[in-house]
């Protein structure tokens, strides 16, 4: 992983966290509603502290199912974004 990536959490709730990866594979997300930041030393150790969560990676500045399943984050509103239908790598659902 050259730089860091950025997805959408997308929580059981209805609610979605922006977050990055970085190149140590370490990822954090921001919660504006609770007015922190969530860190974790891996996406699949992410996931496992939100059960239930969806995670979707930004492709050229849309997350990779916003062709498939549209959302109300910026990401998936994006005029000038590519979409791609690719599934994300560690992705994973509880």
């Amino acid at each position: 992983m050259p730089d860091r990536r950025f997805f959408i959490l997308h929580l059981p709730d209805g609610r979605a966290l922006d977050g990055a990866q970085f190149p140590s594979g370490r990822v954090v997300t921001d919660d504006p509603a609770a007015g922190l930041a969530h860190a974790a030393v891996s996406v699949d150790a992410l996931l496992d502290a939100y059960p239930g969560a969806r995670l979707e990676y930004y492709v050229g500045g849309a997350s990779d199912s916003a062709a498939s399943e549209p959302c109300d984050c910026p990401g998936c509103r994006s005029p000038t974004a590519a979409p791609t239908t690719a599934d994300p790598p560690n992705t994973k659902e509880s």
